[in-house]
């Protein structure tokens, strides 16, 4: 994640080794299109709504390439072309003719936000704040889905303070910006893809949450024994599907070995219900005998229910492996006062209300736990 003073920063040092805004720009526009034609091999109709910036011409490199995949597009602009950057009246230029709209077209209909970018501040005015609010209108009441370039227009890039544009898809170049990822961003950034960019490297590698390196290609000789054994605690009467999910996340994620642990009157009906690569056993009172399964991982509270925090601190007062925490069991820790256990070998995953409970505060996660 980084800041809007931290991009800026590193386009400014890519641009003295020799790089041309211009090359970025077409590299960026092209990968961008890339994703909107994987989502939608139909071609359709697309409308981009720009400002004057550069985030306009990425816009504009993306209709190109659509239009050349046989899409319909048309632009609408905020300002007069003379007060665009030059660049971006260049990407205007080699759009060509856009034709003319013959009316109902099968396939998707987009809408482009390319109207701001990064580095703005303060509240959208017009004409840029009624066109926030058509493209609104229209993503509700016609159907059409808003791609944003970057970032929706209106939202803080550093804060995720309330932008204007709802976006269903956000394309965010190079480095994922720390506003887009805030509790209040959530409704208007909608999915998060991020359009890699060599040009743009991230400060430092391990600021790279997911990167091509994390899963590494397995050999043909890989036995399950070798991927990891992992071990869940999770289900009660009633909330057996979180128990559920978690295995299913383990199995996606690469563990060659998975054991549920669940009460002895839960195992035929999770039996039923998890894939059957995953081994389910009695959980006892104690919880002893996880640890002699000597896991690589654990994953202990979704849906654990409210009965057994005295065998959940003596685990966790253990050398435990690396262990995610997540509801009912941060919510034990909370009710009694045990946020001592969350140590450094410890990944918690809270919701807003979670996290609340475990500090005493109410806002953003992301602040809270900095």
């Amino acid at each position: 994640m980084i800041t809007c003073r931290g991009i800026l920063e590193i386009e400014s040092r890519v641009f003295r080794t020799g790089i041309s805004a211009e090359t970025l720009m077409e590299k960026v526009g092209r990968r961008m299109a890339r994703v909107i034609l994987r989502d939608h091999p139909i071609s359709g109709r697309v409308e981009a709504y720009l400002g004057k910036g550069h985030n306009a011409g990425d816009a504009l490199v993306v209709l190109r390439v659509l239009k050349q995949e046989g899409w319909q597009v048309s632009v609408k602009l905020a300002f007069p072309e003379t007060e665009m950057a030059v660049l971006t009246r260049k990407k205007l230029r080699e759009l060509g003719e856009l034709g003319s709209d013959h009316g109902f077209r099968r396939g998707p209909h987009l809408l482009l936000d390319g109207m701001l970018g990064i580095g703005t501040e303060g509240s959208l005015r017009e004409p840029l704040l009624g066109m926030a609010e058509e493209m609104n209108e229209r993503r509700l009441n016609s159907g059409a889905r808003v791609v944003a370039m970057d970032i929706p227009t209106g939202l803080d890039a550093d804060t995720g303070g309330e932008g204007a544009v709802v976006a269903d898809l956000t394309l965010t170049v190079g480095i994922p910006k720390l506003g887009l990822v805030a509790d209040s961003a959530t409704d208007f950034v909608g999915r998060l893809e991020l359009i890699e960019v060599e040009e743009l490297p991230l400060p430092e590698e391990g600021d790279r949450l997911i990167s091509r390196q994390f899963l590494r290609p397995r050999p043909f000789s890989f036995h399950k024994g070798q991927a990891g054994r992992v071990g869940i605690i999770a289900g009660s009467p009633g909330l057996l599907g979180a128990a559920a999910l978690a295995c299913h996340g383990a199995l996606r994620g690469g563990a060659g070995l998975i054991t549920l642990w669940a009460e002895k009157e839960l195992l035929s009906d999770l039996r039923a219900m998890v894939s059957p690569e995953v081994m389910i056993r009695e959980l006892g009172d104690d919880w002893a005998e996880v640890c002699q399964l000597n896991p690589d991982a654990l994953v202990i509270g979704p849906g654990l229910g409210s009965d057994c925090s005295d065998s959940l601190f003596r685990l966790l007062e253990k050398n435990q492996p690396p262990t995610v925490l997540d509801a009912d069991a941060l919510n034990l820790i909370a009710t009694h006062e045990r946020q001592d256990l969350l140590g450094a070998n410890i990944l918690a995953t809270p919701h807003l209300g979670e996290m609340a409970r475990l500090h005493s505060v109410e806002g953003a996660r992301a602040e809270i736990a900095r």
